[in-house]
């Protein structure tokens, strides 16, 4: 059996035990369940307790203590099998039933099982290394160096590995907070918290939304995180890409806060609408006019759409007037939010303090850049985590909808369809609406009356289903803005710099292309997470498993100055420039964290 066998089969075999001991062993037990897979497999041992202490890693007085612990949870077994002199000798294997296997079936579930990994973890090349590399690390108190400027002590190791395992692809780490590092590693919270800050600092972690209290769209409360694929750590194993970075002209913010300062100009209290009526069509007028006509100089909607007039003619949007569209369109999902729950409207998730309002605190952006501390009240949890959720499912319908991507990428004001929402399976993340107990009584009643008393359920069922669309349909929403400011941005950018549609271009004659992309692959890619004060930089991140170094490319959004004839506002011009970031740009852009050491590559 080979080296790179075993080692796989190995890897396998932790993995196994991984799945199963969460939440069971503590941070000690962990390492020591890591180290000995590593040296003995399935294999027995019968070194005395100092040579052993040598090879795991921990301190003879500690690990009377581990290998009792694992014992004790069935996973190690503990035996005499000798006789006469030594018949004292303790023989320590690890308990294969533990994972329902016995000796006989070991080996050909370890190589079926590898296969099975591939498929369901998308970086086990990258566990694979970091198993591989554990007889590096230090499990004392002092990091032992492993490799130049990188460092990794047993608990930062343990708390990459859990985030590794719950990672894409992309290295986007969803759903994966304190509580479950916490019952895969076996560390304290305050272990975890400096374990984390030593990832970033050390560039194992790119950067991160901050994590937030539950609101009424969403129930998650963990961070985000976006994992450095490219650390030179991963040696062979590393995956490098294209990154698209994207800078908007200031002042701006992102989608979510723009939303959230439109709902709050919305509510009854506000002095906008004390006169106006609910149907009145000025208020997307007043809305735009807010602020010094703050929604011109940061726009709902940046991309310039591609409209048709008529049957013969096509042209382009009216800046203003789309602007105003797209203020009432969200006027029109307030409403239908605010019918949702009158005793607790779901609007309310979206009411912002003054400061943090952009259409009516003339300090609010220069607050949020003197922001140090993130507080779980704040802003920054409340909607920060929300923009980045809703950033990766709009990246993950766009990256599986080609008939979506394409229209998009030729500025066609494409929208989110039902199916395509179904199909991203995040209901785990959305908060459980339900009736309230008035509906439920007055459906009651009403089939009562029409005596169709046996479809009272089938009615609740209709009614709760016709409710919770109306807050899909505003997700959904939201996502399109995230398209339009963001996506369709960052297709302009791939599709300048890439070299096949180069290649296409000055090679192949129009039919010809028009067959290419006809059965063109959409290339999936993702907006990498970012703190909710980051407002002026958002990144795209393309794996390229053939490429060899990390590609960078930055674009410019610019408004143009006033045209001749008196024309104030338009949408905006783009410049796309390859460049070659500092370690000190690349912190600016948020893709590495701001006391991160070095590149790292």
């Amino acid at each position: 059996m080979s080296i790179q066998d075993s080692e796989q089969r190995f890897l396998a075999l932790f993995m196994a035990f991984y799945q199963r001991v969460e939440g069971q062993i503590s941070a000690y037990a962990f390492w020591a369940l890591i180290t000995f897979i590593r040296n003995f497999g399935v294999g027995s041992t019968s070194l005395p307790l100092g040579e052993l202490s040598k090879v795991i890693g921990i301190q003879v007085k500690k690990l009377r203590g581990v290998l009792n612990e694992l014992e004790q949870q069935g996973i190690l077994k503990i035996d005499f099998p000798e006789t006469g002199k030594r018949s004292r000798v303790r023989h320590l294997q690890l308990n294969l039933t533990y994972i329902r296997l016995d000796s006989a079936t070991s080996i050909e579930w370890l190589e079926n099982s590898n296969k099975r990994m591939v498929r369901q973890i998308p970086l086990l090349k990258l566990i694979q290394t970091l198993f591989i590399k554990s007889d590096g690390i230090s499990i004392s108190n002092s990091p032992k160096k492993i490799e130049i400027d990188c460092y990794l002590d047993y608990r930062s190791y343990l708390v990459l590995l859990r985030l590794l395992y719950g990672a894409d692809s992309f290295g986007i780490v969803i759903g994966c907070g304190i509580g479950e590092i916490e019952r895969a590693t076996g560390l304290s919270k305050q272990s975890i918290y400096r374990a984390i800050q030593q990832l970033k600092k050390n560039g194992f972690i790119r950067c991160q939304a901050d994590g937030a209290i539950r609101n009424s769209f969403i129930q998650t409360e963990s961070p985000i995180y976006a994992l450095n694929l490219s650390h030179r750590f991963w040696g062979g194993a590393a995956i490098y890409g294209k990154f698209y970075i994207l800078k908007y002209p200031q002042p701006h913010v992102f989608e979510v806060q723009k939303v959230a300062s439109i709902f709050t100009m919305l509510n009854p209290k506000s002095d906008l609408l004390s006169n106006t009526k609910s149907e009145d069509s000025g208020v997307g007028l007043k809305v735009l006019n807010c602020k010094n006509y703050y929604l011109l100089h940061d726009p709902l909607c940046w991309m310039k759409p591609f409209i048709l007039r008529s049957r013969d003619a096509v042209g382009y949007a009216n800046y203003v007037l789309l602007q105003q569209q797209e203020i009432m369109k969200l006027y029109d999902h307030y409403v239908e939010l605010k019918r949702l729950h009158p005793e607790n409207p779901l609007s309310a998730t979206f009411y912002l303090k003054p400061h943090e309002n952009i259409l009516k605190d003339e300090a609010v952006l220069g607050h949020l850049a003197s922001i140090q501390h993130t507080k779980l009240s704040g802003m920054n949890n409340r909607l920060g985590l929300f923009q980045s959720l809703l950033e990766q499912w709009c990246c993950q319908i766009y990256s599986q909808n080609k008939s979506l991507f394409k229209m998009l990428k030729e500025a066609n004001p494409v929208v989110i369809d039902d199916e395509s929402f179904e199909r991203l399976g995040c209901t785990d993340f959305l908060y459980p609406y339900s009736l309230q107990a008035t509906q439920i009584k007055t459906i009651k009643e009403d089939m009562t009356l029409k005596n169709e008393s046996d479809k009272i359920e089938s009615m609740i069922t209709f009614k709760l289903n016709a409710e919770q669309s109306r807050i899909h349909q505003f997700l959904m929403a939201l996502m399109d803005l995230i398209a339009y400011n963001q996506i369709y941005f960052f297709q302009q950018c791939m599709r300048k710099h890439s070299d096949i549609d180069q290649k296409l271009s000055a090679t192949k004659s129009s039919l010809e292309r028009v067959l290419v992309n006809a059965t063109e692959i959409v290339t999936p890619f993702r907006i990498l997470p970012r703190s909710f004060i980051q407002n002026t930089y958002s990144c795209c991140f393309v794996p390229d498993q053939h490429a060899e170094t990390n590609r960078y490319f930055l674009s410019e959004l610019a408004f143009q100055e006033p045209f001749q004839d008196g024309t104030r506002f338009d949408f905006p011009t783009q410049q796309i420039t390859d460049i070659s970031p500092t370690l000190a740009e690349l912190k600016d852009y948020g893709l590495l964290h701001h006391h991160c050491l070095s590149l790292f590559e």
